[in-house]
């Protein structure tokens, strides 16, 4: 839905819902509209078909709500759903059976009958490999690490990723388990080493196995020395920049709250019923409910 300014200074919406914007003088008319609609010759918001986010006409495409293996024939000025061929992300409008781009983990080939552009199989652990060259891998999946021959060899389970070259030493680790840096091995979490409270991951700094340091905090929290603090009230995202300091430096403010440099960099409640503002006197947004004067006030 799409508002406009009315005589009274004041955002009202657009009677047609499906109005991105519409003329101020005469708000029945459209002068844009949503996604999903087109704008007629009479200024009105009409739908396009189920399947296009944009259009020209109810009948004819521009965009697709869907692109990914997808796409549109035109057949007498009227657009046709059509599905691109299996393992096919991107194929070429008007002709399904021809890729352009390829699904992870296969190649374009051209078939020398018809000249259409086929996907065909990488090898194993392959993400990405070269055209007609199934072997010659570009990228691995995770859990893999592309060769000086340019083939994948799988890491050792669990490892999500490894040491170039050595398969069994794991440098990330899946979920339940902490990484050993010491061992470069993942180690399954037990009562003994579970991250601390507020750490979203974190790892074995030794080998006794007897505690775990954490490498990232959840959001609203700083790291200092394997340990999370808090932020500082209405602080969305912080950081202590150096261990000398046990106070915590905002970087971004939650909802209702604006940065203040002039304050040490910290978050100050912004004026009545803002949603966000730019200082203590000037709101640039409002709560639900309310409108933004002129003078970048918020009321009913």
């Amino acid at each position: 839905m799409g508002y406009y300014l009315n005589s009274q200074m004041q955002c009202q919406s657009c009677p047609q819902l499906s109005c991105l914007s519409c003329s101020p003088s005469q708000p029945s008319l459209c002068s844009s509209c949503t996604s999903g609609f087109f704008l007629n010759s009479n200024s009105s918001c009409q739908p396009c078909p189920a399947f296009c986010s944009t259009c020209t006409s109810s009948s004819l495409c521009l965009s697709l709500l869907q692109s990914t293996g997808y796409t549109t024939l035109t057949i007498q000025n009227t657009s046709i759903l059509a599905l691109c061929d299996p393992n096919c992300d991107t194929c070429t409008p008007n002709n399904p059976a021809s890729c352009l781009i390829c699904s992870l983990g296969f190649y374009l080939s051209q078939n020398q009958n018809n000249n259409n552009w086929a996907c065909m199989a990488c090898s194993a652990s392959c993400m990405s490999c070269q055209n007609n060259q199934p072997n010659n891998c570009s990228s691995c999946y995770s859990g893999a690490y592309l060769q000086a021959d340019n083939t994948c060899l799988s890491c050792v389970y669990p490892c999500i990723s490894c040491v170039v070259g050595n398969v069994s030493g794991c440098t990330s680790c899946p979920s339940g388990y902490i990484l050993d840096t010491s061992q470069n091995s993942c180690v399954v979490m037990m009562s003994n080493s579970t991250c601390s409270q507020n750490c979203a991951s974190c790892q074995i700094t030794q080998s006794t196995n007897a505690s775990a340091s954490c490498i990232l905090c959840l959001p609203g929290y700083a790291l200092m020395g394997g340990t999370c603090l808090q932020c500082p009230s209405g602080c969305a995202v912080c950081t202590l920049f150096s261990n000398s300091s046990s106070t915590p430096t905002c970087s971004l403010c939650v909802m209702g709250y604006y940065l203040s440099q002039q304050q040490n960099s910290t978050c100050q409640p912004c004026p009545a019923m803002c949603s966000t503002c730019t200082n203590a006197t000037v709101c640039s947004s409002c709560v639900p409910g309310y409108f933004l004067n002129s003078n970048f006030a918020c009321q009913v």
